[in-house]
């Protein structure tokens, strides 16, 4: 039996048929090479969208807690995410406007600041 990746955890899930069938015809329109991979893509699309600026912002300060630079969380993080309007990289700082409006920068020591319409965010630590 092949071992499980580092960081991953194996699950079994009973799913209807009907979307069975979907997830299929996915991995058929999209090419992967697996259902597993297309499970995987689907799942974590369906997740991203339901994303706001807070957990976001979250996901990169996690990510620069485990000793990932502030550049390679922000690019792991927010760089294509369906929910991120712009995303700029500056001397010590990434600044990100998400499409509802709102503008937040994380710098390289994790202190986050961020507004909407001209109104401070409260994000913990602001």
């Amino acid at each position: 039996m092949p071992r499980d990746k580092e960081g991953a955890q194996r699950k079994v899930f009973m799913l209807p048929t009907e979307l069975v069938e979907r997830v299929a015809a996915y991995q058929a329109r999209t090419g992967l090479s697996s259902e597993v991979e297309a499970v995987r893509r689907l799942l974590s699309d369906a997740l991203r969208m339901r994303d706001d600026w807070r957990s976001i912002t979250d996901q990169v300060v996690d990510r620069m807690k485990r000793s990932e630079t502030l550049v390679d969380a922000a690019k792991d993080v927010v760089v294509g995410h369906p929910a991120v309007a712009t995303v700029s990289f500056e001397p010590r700082q990434v600044v990100f406007q998400m499409l509802t409006g709102e503008t937040l920068q994380i710098s390289e020591s994790g202190d986050v600041t961020g507004d909407r319409a001209g109104q401070k965010l409260n994000y913990p630590g602001f």
